[in-house]
């Protein structure tokens, strides 16, 4: 089962009543999504330009990365074991530390 983590710093809103709504709306939109979610660990970093946002937008907005995120780890895992899709190589490329 997917996990979801957030991160809704001061910098976004000074307000604590924005950040939690903030929080509210992302942790509302991905428990009516979790079902179809791949099994991995979401992090989501809210940025100053969510705080202007309608609950509609950021509602839109989030169901469009859940189904990116769906998208991409369902291709992933169709492929046969030793083949990898472009993306998950480019993605390992920019997480390697050495």
């Amino acid at each position: 089962m997917a996990r979801l983590g957030l991160a809704v710093s001061r910098k976004t809103s000074k307000r604590a009543v924005i950040r939690n709504r903030l929080k509210r709306s992302v942790r509302e939109s991905f428990r009516q999504r979790r079902h179809a979610l791949p099994v991995v660990d979401i992090l989501v970093i809210a940025h100053a330009a969510a705080v202007g946002a309608s609950s509609t937008q950021l509602r839109q907005e989030l169901d469009q990365h859940w189904a990116q995120l769906d998208q991409r780890y369902t291709v992933a895992s169709t492929q046969p074991p030793g083949q990898r899709s472009s993306s998950s190589v480019k993605a390992d490329k920019d997480t390697n530390l050495t």
